[in-house]
């Protein structure tokens, strides 16, 4: 899940190895819902009749093409495939 200056984006999945890119223009809070596939780079791609989304942790990236018509930066990002540290308060006693 990430958050540039323009957009918010979203890839989800079913568990059973579907995936979905949702994304919401922050502007007019347009949403797009599009199939989504992992790509060999470690980011996620989705397609429309005429855009490409690429997904990462450091951007979202709108091609038509080989023209960029958008390359928007990541301000937030996270990943909840990833599970969290787990932090411990002092004087904590539980086992694990």
């Amino acid at each position: 899940m990430g958050r540039t200056a323009l957009s918010s984006v979203a890839i989800c999945t079913d568990g059973r190895g579907t995936y979905e890119y949702r994304g919401m223009r922050l502007s007019d809070r347009a949403v797009l819902v599009l199939p989504a596939r992992p790509m060999s780079n470690g980011c996620f791609g989705a397609q429309s009749e005429d855009v490409d989304y690429t997904v990462s942790a450091r951007k979202l990236l709108l091609t038509a093409g080989v023209r960029v018509l958008r390359d928007e930066p990541m301000t937030d990002f996270v990943d909840y495939s990833v599970p969290a540290p787990v932090v411990r308060q002092a004087g904590d006693r539980s086992a694990g």
